[in-house]
């Protein structure tokens, strides 16, 4: 059921960028004010953060205008993101999350149960994000369409798992018991 809504939101997406307004007479993909990584959902970050700790949940922070302020209303958007799992000599993974919005900042991210139980890997990701808005103003429907996209690169570091460290700390500790014994 969700790929069915998926297709469909994508499919509506793409139609609406060919058969659209004549705003896309001349179409061109508008950067983001700011497009950053941050481990809070709600936070304005003061940078992006590039990595993050195993334990941590990453969200993207997309401000689409620089002169608004951050809880302003702006036209209705819709934005799709993949976040794209580099897996190295493993088969890469994607995974889609879109949101619809009317907010100056907005943030994505998973929930915390399907982060941890598909999503928690360590090592490098991208996200690549592509915005539709509906007239800045937030007046209503029949402004200009104006696109935005980016990407952002962010990294998952690798901790030990609990029963590793304890494995480890008792086999360093059964060689010192060893070499004392010897001496």
């Amino acid at each position: 059921m969700k790929n069915r809504i998926s297709r469909v939101v994508l499919l509506s997406l793409i139609a609406l960028l060919l058969v659209g307004s004549n705003a896309f007479a001349a179409f061109e993909l508008n950067s983001y004010a700011r497009m950053w990584m941050t481990n809070a959902k709600g936070f304005e970050p003061a940078v992006s953060q590039t990595t993050f700790a195993f334990d941590e949940q990453p969200w993207l922070y997309i401000r689409f205008f620089g002169d608004a302020a951050p809880g302003d209303k702006i036209g209705g958007s819709l934005t799709s993101t993949m976040w794209t799992w580099d897996g190295g000599e493993s088969a890469d993974k994607s995974f889609l999350k879109f949101y619809m919005g009317n907010k100056n900042d907005i943030w994505i991210g998973f929930s915390e149960g399907y982060w941890k139980k598909n999503m928690q890997l360590a090592g490098d990701w991208t996200i690549s994000a592509l915005s539709l808005l509906n007239d800045k103003t937030g007046i209503g429907c029949g402004g200009n369409l104006e696109t935005f996209g980016g990407t952002v690169n962010f990294k998952v570091n690798a901790v030990p798992e609990p029963v590793s460290a304890l494995l480890f700390l008792t086999g360093g500790a059964a060689i010192a018991a060893f070499r004392r014994k010897r001496a």
